[in-house]
């Protein structure tokens, strides 16, 4: 209940515009009746005009221009309450938008504090730079290479490969390379090894 009625309360600021408003709004609703007075004087004097009865039709012609001139006063007055309330609305704004620039502020020298300023600055510029390259990437792929670029751009390629395999090889343990025994050495051991076994003795059983 005290929260509510705390966000409820009106502050006199409030309040003044609120009066202002109000007594704007009596002025207008007396400024139409007083137009239905002047209107009916006008009637009231031609009636009497048509009569005969100048006397009494300059006497309600006399009601009219004293309810005209009414209406005028009433026309300042409005014209002075309308600015008046708009000034009061039009400097509680400000005060509003003043405090909104005042906690802006205190953010911001907070932000600064945690995020030098030069720091952003240098992002900014990373950030440009970056975009900068990443258009005149997509602008150049988007344009077709003459063909001269073109194989220089093979041979490029080719070089690179050419140097991730030097790489990669030069990584690789090296292999003990031994000669392979040729074909007639081969021949030659198994003809020694079946001589050898021609000349075992053969058991002989009883």
């Amino acid at each position: 209940m005290g929260n509510n009625s705390s966000k409820n309360k009106i502050s006199s600021k409030d309040k003044v515009v609120l009066d202002l408003k109000i007594q704007r709004d009596k002025l207008k609703q007396y400024s139409k009746k007083i137009d239905l007075v002047i209107e009916n004087e006008t009637k009231i004097a031609k009636k009497l005009i048509s009569e005969g009865k100048k006397d009494k039709a300059l006497l309600a012609l006399k009601k009219k221009k004293y309810q005209e001139k009414l209406l005028d006063d009433l026309g300042q007055q409005l014209f002075n309450l309308e600015e008046m309330t708009s000034t009061i609305e039009f400097t509680l704004v400000e005060q509003q938008v003043l405090e909104g620039l005042k906690k802006g502020n205190e953010v911001l020298n907070q932000l600064q504090k945690e995020t030098p300023l030069d720091q952003v600055e240098k992002l900014m510029e990373d950030t440009l730079e970056a975009i900068e390259y990443q258009r005149e990437i997509e602008e150049i792929l988007s344009t077709s290479l003459p063909i001269e670029d073109q194989e220089a751009l093979l041979e490029e390629l080719e070089q690179l490969q050419e140097e991730e395999n030097l790489e990669i090889n030069a990584q690789l343990p090296n292999v003990p390379i031994n000669e392979l025994p040729s074909k007639e050495g081969i021949e030659d051991d198994e003809s020694v090894e079946e001589a050898e076994t021609e000349r075992k003795p053969v058991a002989i059983a009883n």
